[in-house]
């Protein structure tokens, strides 16, 4: 199994409040840890029980950090699954200006029906949107004014990332090597590869590729290879015998 998969929360609940800034290389550990927490969440599967799994596994990472007060609650199960199928197709898409939208909304800045609704052809768009919106939440439906915040540091080329928490934390470090993000060719689940060339999200997934691809070998090589043998085998049994001198 992949060792990213492995990985557990260590933390026990979930914090009511995290403000952390992100430099733009994270300690291998703390990497792994998170990607293993975002893998977890976009294959957690449809139903409440999958849900309340997750939750236990990895408390810290309700998507929203403006409703933490309400994470994890089982009428927010709806809500989640709008992130995390959001996620998937951020997953799933080529890379490119036409997610800006999605991405803004697993990053808080806007909401999922303006996501839904809006098409993003770059970061103006995004910004005009951002900047017409009124200081303070108008409804419940708005985003909250507590989102994360993206900023420069004078003199230099660098930024730094201040995230809501620990899903925001993970993606914004998946944003960084999105080649990373990957479905298995074997199960076609969503895993975060090691290397370039990794195919498979698991050592099984592995080998049933393989086996399957010895299996089709067989199926095409062997079958010539068989009626090479049976078309031989008659050969002899009809060709004439030489008679002994």
């Amino acid at each position: 199994m992949n060792r990213l998969a492995q990985s557990q929360s260590k933390n026990t609940g979930a914090r009511t409040s995290v403000l952390g800034t992100l430099p733009i290389d994270l300690a291998p550990k703390e990497r792994a840890r998170l990607f293993g927490g975002l893998q977890s969440l976009v294959n957690t599967g449809d139903s409440l029980e999958h849900y309340k799994t997750l939750s236990k596994q990895w408390p810290t990472f309700w998507p929203d950090g403006s409703h933490l007060s309400r994470a994890w609650l089982p009428e927010e199960h709806s809500n989640f699954l709008d992130y995390r199928d959001k996620l998937r197709q951020l997953w799933s898409a080529p890379q490119g200006e036409q997610q800006i939208g999605v991405v803004a909304y697993l990053l808080g800045l806007i909401s999922s029906e303006e996501a839904d609704s809006l098409f993003f052809t770059g970061p103006e768009a995004l910004a005009e949107l951002w900047f017409r919106r009124p200081n303070k939440p108008s409804s419940s439906s708005a985003v909250s004014t507590l989102h994360s915040i993206v900023l420069p540091l004078w003199g230099s080329i660098d930024v730094r990332f201040f995230a809501r928490g620990d899903f925001e934390a993970a993606l914004w470090a998946l944003f960084r090597e999105s080649w990373r993000a990957r479905r298995c060719s074997q199960c076609q689940g969503y895993f975060i590869a090691d290397k370039v060339a990794q195919k498979y999200c698991s050592t099984r997934c592995t080998g049933q590729a393989k086996r399957g691809q010895r299996l089709a070998w067989w199926n095409k090589a062997g079958k010539i290879k068989r009626a090479q043998k049976v078309g031989l085998s008659r050969k002899r049994l009809t060709a004439p015998r030489r008679r002994k001198k």
